[in-house]
């Protein structure tokens, strides 16, 4: 499983990084500190999960619900 992660405060990447390095089959493939770096990377780079904040730095996309509305709506695996 490929998985993004998007957190402004570096120890709580650290650890959930370290924890799935632990985990057979996944992999952090990125981690981002802001929404709108999570809208760049999600354009780059696939994934199967994303991890993130509920509220963190942005300019041109929202946090909270309209981000995880905005990844609904534009990244969505089919199947």
């Amino acid at each position: 499983m490929k998985i993004v992660l998007a957190d402004d405060h570096p120890v709580f990447v650290a650890g959930v990084r370290a924890y799935f390095d632990n985990v057979p089959d996944c992999g952090v493939v990125a981690s981002v500190t802001s929404s709108d770096a999570l809208i760049k990377c999600l354009d780059s780079t696939p994934c199967d999960l994303v991890i993130t904040e509920f509220s963190m730095p942005m300019n041109r996309i929202s946090d909270g619900l309209h981000l995880l509305s905005y990844i609904q709506r534009h990244y969505r695996k089919n199947g």
